[in-house]
């Protein structure tokens, strides 16, 4: 029964932040047991069903973020169910737009955004019905804003679509070294190759500007040279760590 219920909970929500999580795993489980522990059993019995809770990290926040997502399927095959084809087929051409921006800034305003529409190849799918889906998309959390009021890909669709985007953009996205997640605002070491997300790094570092250096290699990192996306605030500016 309490499976059940759980599973019912999971499916209602499909995405928790860290303190979500837990309360969730603590209202069916032992308060005393471990939350991760708790995880885990959650999902052997939610592999019946093709589904995962995998955890991802705000590459701002640095708080984490737990997906419910299907394994079994391609995710953008489940949008099906929430947008038209010729929404799945603009929210691709964003997603591809923000990832091969210039400059791997990884992001989009909202007017070029807009001018996409185009590339739908549908005359039906005017201005009008791209504004419309940007806002779906946003109020989905498929697609997030910055400070500077563009587009970023969000932490749920860089979790919940890893497997197309890692197929697609082998060749554009990068996986932080420390925590293997993809990033899309982070550093790269040109001594080293490595590539760390922001919030890593600046949790790890015991550095302060303005020579910040490798944590893999010791070279020193350069910006803007070593800069990966856009940021909104100091790129080595101190962070305090998740609990």
């Amino acid at each position: 029964m309490k499976s059940q219920l759980l599973l019912q909970q999971c499916l209602a929500s499909r995405y928790f932040s860290e303190e979500q999580i837990k309360e969730l795993m603590h209202k069916f489980y032992t308060q005393d047991c471990n939350y991760r522990d708790q995880i885990e059993i959650c999902n052997k019995k939610l592999e019946v069903f093709g589904l995962q809770l995998i955890k991802g990290i705000d590459e701002i926040s640095g708080e984490g973020l737990w997906v419910l997502c299907d394994i079994r399927r391609d995710s953008l095959t489940n949008l099906a169910t929430n947008y038209s084809p010729l929404e799945i087929t603009y929210l691709k051409i964003v997603i591809d737009s923000i990832i091969t921006a210039d400059d791997s800034k990884f992001c989009l305003s909202y007017h070029d955004a807009i001018r996409k529409h185009s590339l739908v190849g549908i005359q039906s799918f005017k201005q009008k019905e791209a504004s419309a889906a940007l806002l779906k998309f946003q109020a989905d959390n498929w697609l997030a804003i910055s400070q500077t009021g563009h587009f970023r890909i969000s932490t749920k669709s860089l979790i919940e679509l890893n497997t197309y985007l890692t197929e697609i953009y082998k060749d554009e996205l990068a996986s932080c070294y420390l925590c293997s997640g993809l990033i899309t605002i982070g550093f790269y070491c040109d001594n080293c190759s490595k590539s760390t997300h922001a919030i890593c790094f600046n949790q790890l570092s015991k550095q302060t500007p303005p020579l910040p250096l490798c944590l893999n290699c010791g070279h020193a990192l350069t910006t803007p040279n070593c800069l990966i996306g856009s940021f909104d605030i100091e790129p080595f500016a101190p962070t305090k760590r998740e609990t």
